[in-house]
């Protein structure tokens, strides 16, 4: 990072951050022009673990938080810029290699616990990269769900095998919603938004709804 700081101008960036809007976007300009690949090459250097696909979403997380942090008025334009940005760095890129465990365990989750039907055939017929990419499917039909829907989902799949227990996933949403929620309202939600995401599954050439197995 010492090479690339003797051509960006730290305190100029720190400035247009805190100056009109075309400042800011002269900014970030600088910022990713500048810092997009040694920050990458950073990353990877303590994240060798990292694909290509998320050093690039890390990078466009760590801009979304500058941002963020700008807007919110809890950027310091005293302090230096790049450290900062190593620290919001290093905490994104820990959060997605977190996330990406998490969904490896729930990928291997959902092959154990769908062995012996048909949908867990078509399951396994997937390679690794398939079995991601629909399981990013999934999470993309939930997003635009009601809200109810989208939060009993979104409970179901970060908990899964566990919230295949009613129990278990009322407490879940209960705890997020902050209200006491029923098992009915619960189950409705789910099987309702479990509908809508087949849908659009079989849309997007999974074919998970045409085998019976819910």
């Amino acid at each position: 990072m010492q090479q690339q700081t003797q051509v960006f101008d730290d305190e100029c960036v720190r400035i247009l951050l805190i100056g009109s809007e075309d400042d800011i976007a002269r900014a970030f300009s600088l910022i990713d022009e500048h810092l997009r690949k040694p920050m990458c090459a950073w990353i990877r250097e303590r994240f060798p673990g990292m694909s290509s696909e998320d050093l690039a979403d890390t990078w466009a997380e760590v801009l979304t938080n500058i941002l963020q942090a700008v807007r919110a008025g809890r950027f310091d334009p005293d302090s230096t810029l790049i450290p900062f940005i190593c620290q919001l760095a290093r905490a994104r890129a820990i959060d997605r290699i977190r996330r990406r465990t998490s969904l490896d365990a729930i990928i291997q989750a959902i092959g154990a616990a769908l062995q012996g039907t048909a949908i867990g055939d078509y399951w396994r017929g997937m390679d690794v990269v398939d079995r991601r990419e629909c399981m990013r499917a999934i999470r993309l039909a939930i997003a635009p769900l009601p809200r109810k829907q989208r939060i009993v989902l979104q409970e179901f799949c970060d908990g899964f095998p566990d919230t295949r227990s009613m129990e278990v996933l009322r407490k879940a949403v209960s705890d997020l919603t902050g209200t006491e929620e029923t098992s009915a309202s619960v189950k409705r939600a789910l099987q309702e938004g479990r509908s809508k995401v087949r849908k659009s599954l079989e849309l997007n050439g999974y074919g998970l709804g045409e085998r019976g197995d819910q």
